[in-house]
């Protein structure tokens, strides 16, 4: 079995324990803003528990694909959902989920 060469990873973590509104973005990192639509934009939440979103891009022959799993779900079923909405992470694009352990 031969392993697929992968163009890029990008993660994003979707659920944590800590939220920062005031840390900036980086060239590595980028954050959401804190404002939108010249409004105060909402805030992801924090709660205990991980989640986080991958995205693998490579290339199949002559196009790109891109596949997204869902690494862990959080601790509850509103964390995941609010901040994904904050994201702007459309939840119906994750082709898989993986559970690090039994704890949903």
């Amino acid at each position: 079995m031969n392993l697929q060469e992968i163009d890029s990873v990008k993660i994003t973590i979707l659920v944590d324990n800590i939220t920062d509104r005031l840390l900036p973005s980086t060239s590595i990192v980028k954050r959401p803003s804190m404002i939108s639509n010249k409004r105060i934009a909402e805030s992801p939440i924090a709660e205990r528990g991980f989640s986080a979103m991958l995205e693998i891009t490579y290339a199949r022959g002559k196009s790109i694909k891109t596949n997204k799993f869902l690494f862990d779900t959080g601790a509850s079923k509103d964390g995941i959902v609010h901040n994904s909405d904050v994201l702007g992470i459309n939840l119906t694009d994750i082709e898989t989920i993986i559970l690090s352990d039994g704890t949903f």
